[in-house]
């Protein structure tokens, strides 16, 4: 082999370093972030919250509680009350919310969609309204939509503005979702590390339970 032959296979050879070497930066986290979040599991003030008296929350709070003890094929027999509930109380996004899933229940699946964006355009800051949108992408298989959508990183605060103060409902569908988008992009690692903070701030929740029998039957 002649000098400029070995010279070229060493400049080809630099240039593939120095792109391996690009590569593994852009592949290794650029900080390492530690977040404390505080979880509760009292119900939301849905009075204080959205200027409803008494009464009302308390009609509001019967229905969102009839609704979640429903098995998910039977919660269309509620959408003419969820409707009507809406329209009285148009500025609560769990019923809006509730409405959507009760039409996927019922097969209505435009109504669903329709509604799942409706909620994400008027309560764009509402965690429920996007996981459900997201949870429509991850059904669609449209992942790398499902990554953009939250930028790239799959962190409850980064979801939430900040926001470190969770109910846990929130935290317990958040993590489910995330469980299922890495099974689907079968980096099992990943799923595996959302699925073990599932089970340790909700072991008997049927989310954490029925992710459990997925990912290791």
């Amino acid at each position: 082999m002649g000098r400029k032959s070995r010279a070229k296979l060493s400049k080809h050879a630099k240039r593939l370093a120095q792109q391996k070497k690009r590569r593994l930066a852009r592949s290794l986290p650029q900080r390492v972030e530690i977040v404390e979040y505080r979880i509760t599991d009292e119900p939301d003030d849905i009075a204080d919250n959205y200027g409803l008296s008494e009464d009302e929350a308390e009609w509001v709070a019967d229905l969102s509680q009839e609704f979640h003890a429903l098995p998910h094929s039977q919660r269309g027999s509620l959408i003419p009350r969820l409707e009507a509930a809406k329209d009285r109380f148009p500025q609560i996004p769990m019923l809006w919310n509730h409405v959507a899933a009760a039409y996927d229940a019922a097969g209505r699946d435009d109504d669903h969609r329709r509604t799942v964006l409706e909620v994400l355009e008027r309560f764009p800051n509402y965690l429920f309204g996007k996981l459900s949108y997201a949870e429509m992408l991850l059904h669609d298989g449209r992942l790398d939509e499902f990554a953009e959508f939250f930028g790239g990183r799959f962190a409850l605060h980064d979801c939430c503005n900040g926001r470190c103060d969770f109910h846990l409902s929130e935290m317990v569908s958040f993590f489910g979702l995330m469980v299922q988008y890495f099974l689907k992009r079968r980096d099992f690692d990943q799923a595996e590390r959302y699925l073990e903070s599932l089970n340790t701030m909700a072991p008997d929740h049927p989310t954490t339970q029925a992710l459990a029998r997925k990912f290791f039957f």
